[in-house]
């Protein structure tokens, strides 16, 4: 909407990418053991989309995702982990918080 694209600055979508893979990077450096060969990706869209095309695009033998708690709405896992898991040719493992 143009009224909101006002409030915000010509450069906020960089800088909401650049912001991002900071967190990544810290997360990754605090969670990930060293052993462990990592690559880090940011992509921007709709989430469950980008994933799977991502995966693809790096020739993933797996795709692994989080969900959160179950609640009445989506009792069995939320609806992007659900959508990766219906669509991915990979394998997918939902890793529930």
């Amino acid at each position: 909407m143009a009224i909101v694209s006002a409030a915000l600055s010509p450069d906020h979508a960089a800088d909401a990418v650049a912001s991002s893979g900071n967190a990544l990077k810290d997360w990754a450096e605090t969670n990930i053991p060293d052993a462990i060969q990592s690559e880090l990706h940011i992509a921007r869209g709709t989430i469950y989309d980008q994933i799977i095309r991502t995966a693809n695009a790096l020739d993933v033998d797996c795709v692994l995702v989080g969900a959160h708690s179950p609640t009445l709405k989506d009792y069995l896992i939320g609806p992007n982990a659900a959508r990766v898991a219906r669509h991915a040719s990979q394998s997918v493992f939902v890793i529930r918080q």
